[in-house]
């Protein structure tokens, strides 16, 4: 059924079939289409506005050729779609040849070389774009669907794990923003198994972390009067409960809505993107906004940072990460919003920021029930 779904949808876009029609008569060896593509047009289709072939950055061509695995080859066949479809975005890849620069592009250990175009789909991103089709000479539709079709048809936003890890895939959701461009979607993220990763001492959490911690150690030594701190979307709270241990009277306010994370910070399961808690604690000395603006909307970033005014007193402390060039903007949004800037840490290899801005002047609370942020639907069971 789901398959007679998903080819009723691409059927009924000319745009598609064209596609699929020009990849088919290229003659590539074993040429799919899939990810991006397949994943726009059904969820624009049945979770979003429509589908617009304008807002595709590429159209990915997987086809499997062991023969040749030069990168010339990937650039022959796209040249090749090219000429027959100039208005396409086309990005050819050869699937057998993936092991090659896998590792070159984006790090660690290198890969086994993949067997096949379903073993090579079985690596993509989500399960919802772990999905390609082709079409033949007889004119039938083929499905290549590893992990089935329930979260393509659902709008589920699932991390494959196979081959993307949970800061990878962090950084992709904040760079496709599914809550935003399809609004029926729910995003799906493993909280718990993200937080794993701080086991590893030399992964890129662990480094951010640790740079935090020093930056609430200075904001401590700076205010030795300190008494309330709040970490918005705790986690496990190890940003700040080892910090806090060696420093009596401060009681935080953890905030966290995964129960599992919070029940290791020793708090309960709250919602950070809503004022209510923030109001019941008291104005801050220190807040942490570690790990959320990379999580939510451009839109919801700038409401958060005009609200801390209202949350924090004169003087207090702000201690916030961000991935990438994306932190330029967050740094602007706090200096104008009344914050002067202590610090900014830019890893030269490493896509994490972390800043430090400091309020100069409180303003009025904002309304309980105000809602700041959210994490776009997601489900934090």
């Amino acid at each position: 059924m789901g398959a007679a779904r998903l080819e009723t949808i691409v059927r009924g876009d000319a745009w598609v079939m064209r596609v699929l029609a020009t990849v088919r008569d290229a003659g590539l060896p074993d040429a799919w289409v899939g990810a991006g593509l397949i994943r726009d047009l059904v969820w624009g289709e049945l979770h979003g506005d429509g589908f617009r072939p304008g807002d595709l950055n590429d159209v990915d061509v997987a086809f499997f050729d062991p023969r040749d695995l030069s990168r010339g080859n990937d650039d022959a066949a796209t040249e090749k779609l090219r000429a027959a479809a100039p208005d396409v975005p086309w990005q050819a890849k050869n699937q057998a040849a993936v092991h090659t620069w896998y590792a070159e592009r984006f790090g660690g250990e290198p890969v086994e070389p993949l067997r096949s175009i379903a073993d090579a789909v079985g690596t993509w991103p989500e399960t919802a774009t772990a999905v390609a089709v082709r079409l033949d000479h007889d004119d039938r539709l083929h499905v290549c669907a590893p992990y089935g079709l329930d979260d393509l048809l659902g709008g589920v936003w699932r991390r494959n794990p196979r081959r993307v890890s949970p800061e990878y895939s962090r950084q992709r959701r904040a760079r496709q923003r599914p809550a935003e461009r399809w609004p029926g979607v729910t995003v799906v993220t493993d909280w718990v198994r993200w937080h794993d990763e701080y086991a590893d001492p030399d992964s890129p959490l662990s480094r951010r972390r640790a740079i935090v911690q020093r930056e609430l150690r200075a904001a401590l030594d700076r205010d030795a009067t300190a008494t309330r701190l709040i970490s918005m979307c705790a986690g496990d709270g190890g940003d700040v409960l080892p910090i806090l241990a060696t420093r009596p009277g401060i009681e935080p306010l953890l905030l966290e809505m995964d129960p599992e994370l919070a029940r290791r910070a020793g708090t309960t399961s709250a919602d950070a993107g809503v004022t209510d808690p923030y109001l019941g604690y008291g104005r801050a000395h220190i807040l942490l906004a570690c790990g959320v603006f990379g999580n939510v909307s451009a839109d919801d970033t700038r409401r958060t940072i005009a609200t801390l005014p209202g949350l924090m007193e004169s003087g207090g402390v702000v201690i916030w990460s961000r991935a990438g060039d994306e932190s330029e903007h967050v740094r602007d949004l706090f200096a104008g919003h009344g914050f002067e800037e202590l610090g900014f840490v830019r890893p030269d290899d490493a896509r994490f920021r972390v800043g430090v801005h400091r309020l100069t002047t409180a303003g009025p609370p904002p309304p309980y029930g105000m809602r700041m942020f959210g994490f776009g639907g997601e489900d934090h069971g």
